[in-house]
């Protein structure tokens, strides 16, 4: 199938977002947004399992699967005090959470995508 490679961990992210989002709360904006603000950490994790198995899948991929692996890890600090800021500045009603949120989004989806990359390009 075409697009495998962005339909299924779209999925996965989909998936658990929504089950977080609905199993045994209450929806509303608020519960809702706040499941949007916390995403970014979702697909961070994401990326660093496909860098994880990136890096098991062959020998000769260790060394620049552990350097990936590392600067996911750098990433995903990033991108957890960029969530926590932005759902401090949520609950008080700064505005500055939408650009946060968007910003995290956009670096955590930069970064799925290499690491989606990585495991393609070992398969070729």
């Amino acid at each position: 199938m075409e697009h495998l490679d962005i339909i299924l961990p779209g999925l996965l992210v989909l998936i658990a977002f929504l089950l977080k989002l609905l199993i045994d709360e209450i929806v509303d904006i608020t519960s809702t947004i706040q499941a949007l603000i916390e995403l970014p950490v979702d697909v961070i994790f994401l990326a660093l399992t496909f860098s994880v198995a990136f890096t098991l899948t062959n020998v000769e991929n260790q060394l620049q699967g552990l350097f990936y692996g590392f600067l996911g890890f750098v990433i995903s600090i990033i991108v957890i005090l960029l969530w926590k800021k932005t759902k401090k500045l949520f609950l008080i009603g700064n505005k500055w959470w939408i650009f946060l949120v968007l910003l995290n989004l956009s670096i955590t989806g930069l970064t799925v995508v290499k690491a989606v990359n990585l495991v393609i390009s070992c398969e070729m």
